[in-house]
């Protein structure tokens, strides 16, 4: 049993170049004598802001990943730390954390299906992923 929640009007379209007052950019050439802007009002960006912002997350996703590999091979390795299971479940524990403050306390993305996630809906679905993935 899937649930597809459709809250809210569509998104409007991202817009793909970025206005750029005159002032900000120099009123005329004086060379020349015209009254034409140095540079366009419009700058074209290389990627819409929401690919820019999509491009930023996979960066950011690909850093962490050698990242944590390099720390925990650091703890267990170099330090001596003999328990592993304890250091991944550090690592859930914190991501879960994580996520609790950024979308309850922060409130950086709003939660568009939270009615749907009743008790049943979550031991049915989430705890099987989570044994699953275990």
């Amino acid at each position: 049993a899937y649930v597809v929640c459709h809250d809210g009007p569509p998104a409007p379209p991202a817009r793909h170049a970025m206005s750029v007052p005159l002032s900000a950019v120099g009123e005329s050439s004086s060379s020349a004598g015209d009254d034409k802007p140095l540079i366009p009002a419009t700058v074209a960006s290389p990627l819409p802001p929401s690919r820019l912002l999509t491009a930023t997350y996979v960066a950011v996703y690909l850093m962490v990943g050698p990242a944590l590999i390099l720390v925990n091979k650091h703890l267990l390795k170099d330090v001596g730390f003999g328990f592993p299971m304890m250091v991944s479940g550090i690592g859930q524990a914190s991501s879960a954390l994580g996520s609790f403050l950024a979308l309850r306390v922060l409130r950086l993305q709003p939660l568009t299906c939270a009615k749907h996630v009743t008790w049943p809906f979550y031991l049915r679905n989430m705890v099987v992923v989570g044994g699953a993935t275990a």
